[in-house]
């Protein structure tokens, strides 16, 4: 039975083929994932009523056919596309924290480290969190994997230190510097290029 969400867009991130797109039901407070059933999210999918395509903070209105989970992946909702998505309002990282708390957790998907095995992502019921960090440092290096030059970041959660992350937020690419505190949503995805590992990805930096 189709239905529709009002969502508070949280990521917009790059994936090689779209975006990774990602949010909050403002009425239940739950992570959703809006998906397609072939490829990633476009901008034309996130074309809003008011002629502007979907950004992070926007509110919007989705119609979607079914959920449909996929591994870790739980939140993944399937989009109708043949409706434009309703602008509703833009908030603030402020308004969300009071529908949906930065999270607590003792670890970072199953460990302290920036990628999991196969195994480890099997063993998650969900692949979406938002948590509040500090010592938020970016850097760039070379990947091994491709030879690009990659944006990463280092920070401490919940007094650990985490290193190697990879970051998908593109107001974030090619930029070196450091916050004191952030927030951060991190995305674990489903499938692996570098299998057997599974890099856990910032998605988005709210400053």
């Amino acid at each position: 039975m189709p239905y529709t969400r009002d969502i508070v867009i949280l990521t917009k991130s790059a994936k090689p083929t779209g975006n990774c797109v990602a949010g909050i039901d403002i009425e239940t407070g739950e992570w959703v994932r809006p998906v397609k059933r072939q490829g990633a999210i476009a901008d034309y999918n996130m074309l809003c009523d008011d002629g502007h395509i979907c950004r992070p903070l926007d509110v919007v209105k989705i119609h979607f056919i079914e959920p449909c989970p996929n591994g870790c992946q739980t939140e993944n909702e399937l989009i109708d596309t043949n409706y434009r998505w309703q602008m509703l309002g833009t908030w603030d990282i402020e308004d969300v924290l009071q529908i949906h708390s930065e999270e607590n957790h003792s670890n970072i998907f199953g460990n302290f480290y920036s990628r999991i095995d196969e195994q480890e992502k099997d063993e998650l019921d969900y692949s979406l969190i938002l948590i509040e960090v500090n010592n938020l440092e970016f850097y760039t290096n070379v990947s091994s994997y491709d030879g690009k030059k990659k944006t990463k970041a280092r920070f401490v959660y919940n007094g650990q230190n985490y290193n190697y992350f990879s970051v998908t937020d593109r107001d974030f690419f090619d930029v070196e510097a450091m916050y004191e505190h952030a927030y951060l949503v991190i995305s674990m995805p489903n499938n692996a290029p570098t299998a057997p590992d599974y890099y856990k990805l910032i998605a988005k930096v709210f400053l």
